[in-house]
């Protein structure tokens, strides 16, 4: 199942794709601008909840940034508190 949230604030628009499937749910978030561009606390307003919504579901959330060349997966430890596995991917 696939859901698309669009996200604007002052400085940037992008859309946040939240695709469940049976082993994890598929975070992809796109923005027509990165950097530093103070607007990260409005961003995370809009994400909060969205993404809350699955703070009880034991899939993990993989989050792909295909415009940073970068691929998160975020999990929780033994103890319960989050972590996150980041690799670098090859851009072409």
């Amino acid at each position: 199942m696939k859901h698309e949230y669009p996200i604007k604030t002052a400085a940037r628009t992008g859309l946040l794709t939240v695709t469940e499937h049976a082993d994890r749910i598929a975070i992809c978030l796109t923005f027509d601008r990165f950097g530093d561009l103070g607007d990260a606390l409005d961003i995370a307003r809009q994400l909060l909840p969205v993404l809350a919504r699955f703070d009880s579901d034991p899939r993990p959330l993989a989050f792909d940034a295909p415009g940073m060349g970068m691929r998160a997966a975020i999990d929780l430890d033994g103890d319960g508190k989050p972590f996150a596995v980041l690799a670098e991917e090859t851009r072409q």
